[in-house]
């Protein structure tokens, strides 16, 4: 997990960037991010930006960038198996995003249920709380991550705020987004 707060606090030192290819895209959310993951006698914060893609082959890509754009991690979520790359740390394949996140990170991220959270929506045929129980919702609680919408615009959420509690050695994360774009 620290392998990663070391490639985002070098952000600001690194004159580079890391050469991905953009997907076909078949849908796109931009915005900004605040990370906070705390937990093992650290605590870590970082803020950047991200754009998720949802391909016409239903592969989801995160890219996570620096203040200035610089894409520093992308995690990727094909049919049969997952990849990240990130600044300075050769790529990384596995399975199953989990399996990998957690191996490489340390923890995971909802990386495959994030499209429908930003959308305001709860992950079709899984388990869910909602308050209120029909859209527009104000939380979703979902595999153990609590959503909460904290402003809409247009009727779809412009700011939210994704937590989990610490668990079973996986740090607590609480995650701040503002989607500038969809």
């Amino acid at each position: 997990m620290k392998r990663l707060f070391t490639v985002l606090s070098m952000i600001s030192v690194l004159s580079g960037c890391v050469s991905l290819s953009t997907p076909e895209l078949g849908r796109q959310w931009d915005g900004r991010f605040s990370l906070s993951v705390s937990g093992n006698g650290f605590n870590e914060n970082q803020t950047g930006r991200f754009a998720l893609t949802r391909d016409a082959a239903q592969t989801t890509i995160l890219d996570l960038k620096s203040a200035i754009g610089t894409t520093v991690a992308r995690i990727e979520q094909h049919a049969h198996y997952a990849q990240l790359q990130a600044v300075g740390v050769p790529a990384q394949k596995a399975d199953d995003i989990h399996a990998l996140m957690q191996s490489t990170l340390g923890f995971t991220v909802p990386v495959d249920g994030l499209e429908f959270w930003l959308d305001g929506q709860p992950i079709p045929g899984e388990p869910v709380r909602a308050t209120p129980s029909t859209p527009p919702y104000r939380q979703l609680e979902q595999y153990g991550w609590q959503i909460q919408f904290l402003s809409y615009e247009n009727n779809a959420p412009k700011r939210l705020r994704l937590s989990r509690e610490a668990s079973d050695g996986a740090p607590a994360i609480s995650m701040t987004l503002v989607i500038n774009s969809r």
